[in-house]
């Protein structure tokens, strides 16, 4: 080779040598950074993998759950069941003398061949065998019941060991997964740029200067941090392993400890993958059931399950009903969620906004509730969205409304306070209108002519959705329901106009009612899509006034004092004794002895105080209690082992308060309404529960509690006719307390001292 090409290439070759030491500190950023990715990459995997096993698992144990609990419900059905459908001129007493009990029995003969019963001829057999294929095919169409959270049979246990992995897998592994995807996402796209961006060609034949390396060096050393960082520590992949390892060893005390302690996420995931789907939103096989949509018309029901809904953003899994509540808002708009308390409205209404949120990001929601909750939206937007929430009120109002109207987020205020400040206006100054407004315990806005209701109409009108959550929606005529369709804006319902409907409501019977009204209320029941509620158990406590106790009542008659006469059977003279009290006690003793945790209500604080001073206490929920340490007093009351008393009046701890943690309810008195003692009670008796719920109602002989009791138990019929489905006639002239008072005092007066007030 010519002297001058081998010097050429020497030089050529020295010369790449001193640009790769140049390069030496970018590729050393660049292949600690790659390796990092594919570390990231790896923990990613790992988790999906281990995600998708677990389902897989569950979707398993699920299908073998269902085939034996319909193969149970066959075995419980008597044999009379398969009259009506279709077996008929059957010699049902052959079969019985036969052994053939059941429908099991019968499915069971079948299979080794009716005909050879005695009795039982070829044409019968074939009823007979036709008859079994429908019933069950009937019930292989029906939802599947959850399992207690007692876990009594083994096919539970099995259920639930793959229900609790799941969800621990979710929670711990998926969830943080997911919400790392777009930050992965970018990490992934930014590497891919710099790549080519710092490849050593393009730095060999650029300026190759130093500030363009440490730029390079810089960029790679940041990617790196961010892919180091983008999940928890230790990595996914680690512990995805370590999940499957303890997943393995878990006894079965363990599981069901786990599955009681989440009991209302588990109950979740699982209904749908028994339903035939699974947790993920496209899943198959999830369409609501006739209770979950609350007995709207089928049209209307099919029109709602198709409007889209994206949760991807909510910490929870919500049930099928929950899924349907949060689309009907969405897709009809201005509506009213009645659902029965304990069905979680709340979570509802979150799911709505989620959905709106991951449309449009930065979007505006405005929370409107009693100043008491205040602080439950605030700890639930926390707790189940990642949404940004601001608390409108207080000595703050200005700075957080600022903050609010420019960001977006969830506006949290009182319905004081949205008209005190004419917060409507304020907004309306802002040039910005509210994605989502929702009005809790929206039936403090049922009466037109107040200011907060005004102030709730005019917020109305800047939103886009407008969400009323209420069980309660009417109480003692059928225009209270259309007074709260007026304040939510609503001046037609279908083809029908409010106005026209309010016209001749005294001409539509219940049922048209619920027709009419149907595009706007959705209500569902407990005992209609909580299949796996414990039993409540409601007992009515009689007892008999003593002397000082009636003493008390007949000098409370005298004097036309109402509250005195309700009060008398559990203070009598003051001295600490009387027949309720003493009632009271015992009840507790036995509680106490099952170590079950009670809530006591009463409408009197100074009922409360003596209930406190005689029996000692969790703690007290009075109005006057600020919403955060109610809050607090009311988890360290779930929170606490054995037996515990939690006291509390009943319009205050009756509202968006969690008290599952009891399993014992008692009033002390009776209400004027039947929703303000139901109220309370699904305090207790809700969503999440896991044992059996005792309502105890104390209730006193020959006085005013015989006279409250006839009263609520009218108004609940009227309920349950006009609202207690989607789909009232007009109470007495008693409806208003100041009427009822008047009304019972003149009666016991008259009965008493044989003349009226």
């Amino acid at each position: 080779m010519p002297l001058a090409l081998i010097g050429l290439s020497s030089l050529l070759g020295g010369a790449a040598a001193w640009m790769r030491v140049r390069y030496a500190k970018v590729a050393r950023a660049r292949r600690e950074a790659r390796r990092l990715l594919r570390r990231m990459r790896h923990g990613a995997r790992s988790v999906e993998r281990e995600v998708e096993q677990r389902r897989a698992d569950l979707r398993e144990s699920a299908e073998e759950y269902a085939r034996e609990a319909r193969r149970l419900r066959l075995n419980a059905l008597d044999m009379d069941e398969l009259r009506g459908t279709g077996a008929t001129n059957v010699r049902w007493g052959a079969l019985r003398e036969a052994g053939l009990l059941t429908v099991g029995d019968v499915l069971r003969a079948a299979e080794r061949g009716l005909e050879s019963l005695p009795g039982v001829g070829k044409a019968s057999a074939a009823r007979l065998g036709e008859a079994v294929r429908n019933l069950r095919e009937r019930i292989e169409l029906e939802p599947v019941e959850l399992p207690a959270a007692s876990l009594r049979r083994g096919v539970d246990l099995g259920v639930a060991r793959d229900t609790v992995a799941f969800e621990e897998a979710r929670r711990e592994l998926a969830v943080p997964l997911e919400r790392g995807a777009g930050e992965r996402a970018e990490i992934e796209r930014e590497a891919r740029e710099l790549r080519r961006a710092s490849s050593f060609l393009r730095w060999s034949l650029s300026g190759r200067t130093r500030a363009r390396e440490a730029e390079w060096v810089d960029r790679w050393n940041r990617l790196a941090g961010r892919a180091s960082t983008v999940v928890s520590e230790p990595p996914l992949a680690d512990r995805a392993g370590e999940e499957a390892a303890e997943r393995a060893s878990l006894a079965d005390d363990e599981v069901r400890r786990r599955f009681r302690e989440r009991y209302a996420e588990c109950c979740s995931l699982l209904e749908r993958f028994l339903a035939g789907g699974d947790d993920r939103p496209e899943a198959a096989g999830v369409a609501p059931t006739q209770a979950a949509a609350g007995g709207l018309p089928e049209e209307v029901a099919q029109r709602i399950e198709q409007h889209p809904l994206d949760v991807a953003g909510l910490g929870v899994q919500l049930r099928r009903y929950q899924e349907f509540g949060a689309r009907f808002a969405l897709a009809q708009r201005r509506v009213v969620l009645g659902d029965e308390m304990g069905l979680g409205k709340t979570i509802q209404a979150l799911a709505a906004m989620v959905d709106i949120e991951a449309r449009r990001p930065g979007s505006r929601f405005l929370v409107v509730a009693p100043a008491g909750i205040l602080f439950n939206w605030v700890h639930e937007v926390h707790a189940r969205t990642g949404l940004a929430y601001r608390v409108l009120y207080g000595r703050e109002f200005e700075d957080e409304l600022e903050k609010w109207a420019t960001e977006g987020g969830v506006g949290v205020t009182s319905y004081p306070f949205l008209a005190q400040r004419d917060l409507p206006a304020r907004i309306a100054e802002r040039g910005g209108g509210v994605a989502l407004l929702v009005a809790d315990e929206a039936h403090y806005v049922k009466n037109p002519e107040a200011q907060r209701s005004q102030a709730v109409a005019r917020a109305a009108r800047l939103a886009e959705h407008v969400l009323f959550l209420s069980g309660t929606p009417m109480e003692n005529r059928p225009e209270e329901m259309l007074d709260l369709l007026g304040v939510l804006g609503l001046e037609q319902l279908g083809d029908e106009p409010v106005a026209e409907l309010r016209q001749h409501v005294e001409s539509r019977s219940p049922r048209a009612f619920r027709a009419a009204v149907a595009p706007a209320y959705l209500r569902r029941n407990q005992r209609d899509v909580l299949t796996e509620l414990p039993e409540r158990i409601e007992t009515e406590e009689w007892v008999d006034l003593s002397p000082n106790d009636f003493a008390a009542y007949r000098d409370a008659v005298e004097r036309g004092d109402f509250m005195g006469m309700r009060q008398a059977a559990i203070l009598g003279d003051g001295s600490g004794l009387s027949a309720k009290l003493d009632h009271l006690a015992v009840l507790l003793e036995d509680h106490a002895e099952s170590g079950r945790k009670v809530v006591v209500f009463s409408y009197f604080l100074n009922v409360l105080q003596v209930l406190s001073k005689r029996f000692g206490c969790q703690g007290c929920i009075t109005g006057a209690m600020p919403p955060k340490e109610r809050m607090e007093l009311v988890q360290a009351f779930n929170a606490a082992e054995g037996h515990a008393i939690l006291l509390a009046q009943v319009e205050a701890g009756g509202q968006g308060l969690n008290m599952q943690g009891g399993s014992v309810v008692v009033l002390v008195e009776p209400q004027y309404k039947p929703t303000t003692e139901a109220q309370a009670i699904a305090r207790v008796h809700r969503m999440g529960q896991t044992e059996k719920v005792i309502v105890h109602r104390l209730l006193a002989r020959d006085c005013v509690d015989q006279r409250l009791l006839d009263l609520v138990r009218e108004k609940a019929e009227l309920f349950q006719a006009y609202a207690d489905r989607s789909a009232l006639k007009d109470a007495s002239a008693q409806a208003t307390h100041a009427g009822l008072a008047r009304a019972i005092v003149e009666a016991e007066r008259e009965r008493w001292m044989g003349s009226p007030a």
